[in-house]
């Protein structure tokens, strides 16, 4: 799975996220970033954000999946 790539066609949004989640999130960081291949296609930068729109787009690929 790889994450979607960056469009100028973006869109920012603001959601609460349980602090549960985002220690989640921020521990999943050094072990993704350990993950060349993972690492290499969010453009070598391994932040919170990145980890969070990994985590929703795999999310969605499961929502999808279940609900074809």
């Amino acid at each position: 799975m790889t994450p979607p790539p960056k469009s100028g066609s973006d869109a920012q949004t603001s959601i609460r996220i349980p602090s549960p989640f985002l220690r989640r999130a921020d521990a999943l960081k050094a072990r993704i970033a350990k993950n060349d291949k993972t690492a290499i296609a969010l453009g070598g930068r391994v932040s919170r954000s990145a980890v969070l729109k990994l985590a929703i787009a795999r999310g969605l690929e499961a929502l999808e999946a279940e609900y074809e």
